[in-house]
């Protein structure tokens, strides 16, 4: 027999399984990283309620994006959905949304199945589909004002003007004489009918289709500290400001730099996309933001480490029957 076969055969085959192992347990950690999550925050199961609803929600892994919604897909972008009893009701690209509204305006008293999940541009789940099921109390029926006639607006609920904070903010309002519609958005303007922005010192901070958005998000992953501009403003299908333009501008005082939760550090206002402009009479260049590459960056290693366990393996077969045909 081949005494250098011999001698380092087994030694060699337990340290291959030692590493072996020790590459898929960390191959199956940088994977399960790479997954999208959906979680819902608030309000909680069960929870009972008499008026409108925000629901909260945290996200990993996947980059909410309003500028490619009814666009092609692309790996880790899209949107979530909230459904009511299995019925479609609304979108969003931030971590809020508000329930009733247009997509559907009425909410009965009762017990009600509110699902959450994760959906890629054109609106298809996400595959596999990530998705929360939790239960709702309404004690008496709540609607939205179903107002769509005379004159466009757009009011501040909240925060303040002047307001100061030290997290992140959600911007309520109200509107009347305009349909928000996320099933619309990107596609050709119709009268009445559009969304509304966010801008953060004039810049492009997200868009929203129901009455509420959370700043920062992935539009405009950090707000720097020190008092800033925020406008808010209605737009058509494609982008464009409605016309005439209906705006509204308000101070925010953040106390401390806020980001993002899971955003990168970066500039205020990062963005590699063209901003939609607050006020044009045409549509936008419709360049969607690219995927951060977070998922696909994640489960690369991941891959790579099994290819290297497989490469090892083969080689440490090849060479255990070069040793046999050599005795």
């Amino acid at each position: 027999m081949n005494t250098r076969y011999r001698r380092f055969r087994w030694p060699l085959i337990v340290l291959w399984i030692a590493v072996a192992s020790a590459t898929l347990a960390f191959a199956s950690s940088l994977w399960a990283q790479g997954a999208p999550t959906l979680t819902l925050v608030s309000p909680q199961d069960g929870a009972t309620v008499d008026g409108p609803v925000i629901v909260r929600v945290q996200h990993t892994n996947f980059r909410f994006d309003g500028l490619a919604v009814n666009k092609d897909p692309a790996p880790g972008t899209g949107h979530w959905h909230v459904y009511v009893d299995g019925k479609y009701a609304g979108l969003a690209v931030s971590d809020v949304l508000e329930i009733p509204n247009e997509a559907y305006p009425t909410i009965s008293a009762g017990q009600h199945t509110i699902t959450i999940s994760l959906h890629e541009n054109n609106h298809a789940a996400t595959s596999p589909p990530v998705k929360h099921d939790f239960k709702l109390n309404f004690s008496k029926e709540v609607s939205i004002a179903a107002n769509t006639g005379g004159p466009s607006t757009l009011t501040l609920i909240s925060p303040q003007d002047g307001a100061t904070v030290d997290g992140p903010v959600t911007v309520q309002v109200t509107h009347s004489g305009f349909r928000f519609d996320g099933l619309a958005v990107n596609k050709d303007p119709a009268p009445g009918t559009g969304h509304w922005h966010v801008y953060v010192d004039g810049k492009y901070a997200g868009l929203a289709v129901s009455n509420a958005l959370e700043i920062p998000n992935e539009a405009y992953p950090t707000i720097s500290a020190g008092q800033h501009t925020i406008t808010i403003s209605l737009h058509e299908n494609n982008h464009a400001a409605t016309n005439p333009p209906v705006q509204h501008d308000f101070k925010l005082n953040v106390s401390k730099d806020l980001t993002m939760s899971g955003a990168a550090p970066a500039g205020a206002g990062a963005s590699a996309t063209t901003a939609p402009p607050m006020a044009t009479s045409g549509a936008m260049p419709m360049n969607s933001m690219p995927n951060t590459g977070q998922e696909s960056g994640s489960r690369l290693p991941a891959l790579l480490a099994v290819l290297v366990c497989v490469l090892g393996g083969a080689l440490l077969v090849y060479w255990s029957r070069s040793g046999r045909a050599r005795q």
